[in-house]
């Protein structure tokens, strides 16, 4: 997990090395996605330890999963396109608690890049992960 996690942020900091010397648009044509956000909005109950463990349980699960928080139960996970983020929510589906709610809206990158930020900011890990962030190999 730690050499994912260690890979995922090196090609992190070529990407933002790339961008050094590429304008966005000429790293736009070289990529032939179109990127996709899934936004995942929570609740779970935690009123006992049950619950709790529940809530951590799916918590964790998401992150193991590529999620990044944006705020307190919302998560969001890019993908290369609609096709695999569609497929994704087949498999969350398997993997969700039985209590509370749950909703996923999925978006393009273009669309997610337009969210307005009205208090607080971007995270270092949401700044840096977009669609800017993916090279082809």
């Amino acid at each position: 997990m730690r050499l994912i996690y260690t890979l995922i942020q090196s090609l992190d900091l070529l990407m933002i090395n790339l961008m050094k010397y590429y304008s966005h648009s000429q790293l736009h044509t070289i990529m032939k996605y179109e990127f996709m956000r899934l936004i995942l909005f929570f609740d779970l109950p935690v009123m006992t330890p049950k619950q709790r463990h529940t809530y951590n349980v799916f918590r964790k699960y998401l992150i193991k999963n590529g999620y990044m928080m944006m705020q307190f139960s919302v998560y969001c996970k890019i993908f290369a396109n609609r096709e695999a983020a569609v497929k994704h929510v087949n498999i969350l589906k398997k993997n969700v608690p039985k209590e509370g709610q749950i909703r996923i809206l999925v978006v393009t990158e273009k669309q997610y890049a337009k969210i307005e930020i009205i208090v607080g900011g971007k995270s270092l890990q949401e700044a840096t992960v977009n669609a800017e962030s993916f090279i082809e190999l």
